[in-house]
């Protein structure tokens, strides 16, 4: 069977309790504002990518709205991380409905995703604020890529050990 007569994947299946889904946002973001602080890791856009790739687009998009206001409101950076996770909710739901059905393209797919978040919020930010000057570009690439090897990681080590929503 080639991969273009597959249909998509139903979403259907995928609906976890919201309250659920506060308690983990709650976790992520005090992890990321404590605890990691001082590092590039950012465990809400592993949760955002967790939910768009099991969830869709749409729900994707939802969510990232939230967890980007929830991020900008600890920031006071305005409106540019809510438009970054809004667009990234969306282009991982997206993505993830069109690949083939294992989980591991997903994981793969998660990389370009976290990159394109982080130019998004650039540009976002840029428009907002003015121009960066060359040290911030290089520092939020760095922090882009750092995100996609977690995110990566953390898709894989949920497919070897089955665990629930572990991408499709």
């Amino acid at each position: 069977m080639s991969y273009q007569s597959k249909s998509p994947p139903s979403i259907a299946a995928f609906d976890p309790d919201w309250w659920k889904l506060a308690i983990a946002l709650y976790v992520a973001l005090l992890l990321q504002t404590t605890l990691l602080h001082d590092t590039t890791a950012s465990p809400a856009l592993l949760l955002l990518l967790w939910y768009a790739v099991n969830a869709g687009a749409v729900r994707g998009a939802l969510f990232g709205l939230i967890v980007g206001t929830c991020e900008d409101a600890l920031s006071a950076g305005g409106a540019a991380w809510t438009f970054a996770d809004a667009a990234t909710g969306a282009f991982a739901g997206a993505l993830a409905r069109t690949l083939p059905g294992s989980p591991l393209p997903s994981a793969f797919a998660v990389i370009p995703l976290a990159i394109a978040r982080y130019f998004v919020f650039l540009w976002a930010l840029h428009n907002e604020h003015g121009a960066f000057t060359e040290p911030h570009w290089s520092s939020m690439f760095y922090q882009a890529i750092l995100n996609a090897v977690l995110a990566l990681a953390a898709f894989i080590i949920a497919a070897r050990f089955d665990l629930p929503y572990a991408g499709r």
